[in-house]
C-alpha cells in the first residue's frame, strides 16, 4: 500500500519565536545549574579563600608556593584531587585546600 504525498507543513513565525524563546530559557537554566554545580565542587575541594586587595606580584607568589611545596590546579591536567591551590584569572582570589596554607598566604601577601 502506497502512501499519498502529504501536504507540506509550514511553521508560522510566532511558533518559531516561541520555540526560540523556550530554547533561550532552557539554555539559561542549564548554564545556571552548571555554574552552581561547579561552584559547589570548587567550594568542596578548596574551601579556604583569600582575596588580595592590592596588585599581586605573580613571580613572588609563585616562588612562595614553590617554597611551601604547594601543588597548583591545572585545568589541562585536571588534577583537582591533588591540587593545593587555585586562583582566578586576575590573581586576586586564591582558594586553598588547607587552612594553614590560606593563613600563611594571607599573612604574607595581604
Amino acid at each position: 500500500m502506497q502512501q499519498t504525498p502529504q501536504k507540506p507543513q509550514y511553521i508560522s513565525k510566532s511558533e518559531i519565536d516561541k520555540k526560540r524563546a523556550a530554547q533561550r530559557v532552557r539554555r539559561r537554566d542549564r548554564r545556571r545549574t552548571l555554574r552552581s554545580q561547579v561552584t559547589k565542587e570548587t567550594n568542596a575541594i578548596w574551601p579556604y579563600t583569600v582575596k588580595l586587595s592590592r596588585e599581586p606580584d605573580r613571580y613572588e607568589i609563585r616562588q612562595w608556593m614553590k617554597q611551601q611545596f604547594m601543588r597548583t590546579y591545572d585545568p589541562d591536567l585536571d588534577n583537582k584531587d591533588r591540587a593545593d591551590v587555585t586562583w582566578d584569572s586576575k590573581w586576586r582570589v586564591f582558594r586553598f585546600a588547607q587552612e594553614s596554607h590560606a593563613v600563611l598566604f594571607n599573612m604574607c601577601f595581604s
